[in-house]
Formats: structure tokens, sequence, C-alpha cells
């Protein structure tokens, strides 16, 4: 499956060696700029503040507020204790309010701002 993000504020899911789209929905306000995806989680920033993200299993929808300014980029980061098993699981994003934000993945919580 390969998921597009677009300028119509949609995600498109599409079957990767036919190019035929099995879904689509409504993905954010404005324009998407950029997706993560992570285990069953698609995560979209877009021109608005706020990372939506979509369970791709169950289609469970949350979001993470913060921003002050549209979000440019996300990355995944593994919180690992001294023997390497992972503890938590961080989102980072950057934004045009030159912030970078450490969300608890699970909780949709703010750790820090940048």
């Amino acid at each position: 499956m390969l998921f597009v993000g677009c300028w119509d504020r949609q995600v498109r899911a599409l079957e990767y060696e036919t190019g035929v789209v099995d879904r689509a929905w409504l993905a954010a306000n404005s324009a998407i700029r950029t997706m993560h995806i992570h285990e069953d989680w698609l995560f979209t920033g877009s021109l608005e503040t706020q990372i939506r993200a979509f369970n791709l299993t169950t289609g469970a929808c949350k979001s993470y507020e913060g921003h002050e300014s549209g979000v440019n980029c996300m990355a995944t980061h593994f919180v690992c204790d001294a023997e390497g098993n992972i503890k938590n699981t961080w989102l980072l994003s950057g934004s045009d309010d030159s912030s970078i934000i450490i969300w608890d993945m699970a909780k949709c919580k703010r750790l820090e701002k940048l």
C-alpha cells in the first residue's frame, strides 16, 4: 500500500502495483505537507498547527496540538532502557514556528518544546 497526502487535504491509499485508489479520507483542514507511518498509525502534518494520527486498522483518529504554525516534518524515536528494551516511543515534529516538539506517542502528550 502506498499513501499519498495531497493539497486537497485528503490521504489516498493506493495499491502499489496497480495504482488503484483503495480508500481515501479527509485528513486535514489544509494542504498536507508531511506524513509519517509508525506501526498501524499514519500521521499527517499540514499547513494547520495540529498533527492528526489515523489508525490504519481500526480507523481511530487522534490529534496532537502544540505548534503555532504549519507542520513540516515528523520522525519516530525509541526510548530504551539499559538492556535495550523499548520503554517508550516518541514522535518528533518540526514546524514553521521554528520549534521541534517531542510527543509521547501513546498519550498524545507534549513532553517538550525546543
